[in-house]
């Protein structure tokens, strides 16, 4: 579950094929978690890595440096 949650605040792809690749590159375990039981928590590291929208304009680029946004 926690590779899950890394892999999601760090990478883009569809947190379906995330948690797919996890399941097959884990050895023991990794099929008593269902997607569905993890889901939200994947949903909301990924929330939680963005930049926050509420920074003045003035300030936006001090936003996101730093982030994985930057290149954006």
């Amino acid at each position: 579950m926690n590779r899950c949650r890394k892999r999601d605040a760090e990478e883009e792809l569809p947190l379906r094929q995330i948690f797919d690749d996890v399941c097959r590159t884990v050895d023991a375990g990794g099929n008593d978690v269902a997607f569905a039981t993890i889901e939200s928590s994947m949903y909301k590291r990924r929330r939680t890595a963005m930049p926050s929208l509420r920074t003045h304009p003035r300030d936006a680029d001090a936003a996101i440096t730093g982030s994985r946004f930057v290149s954006l």
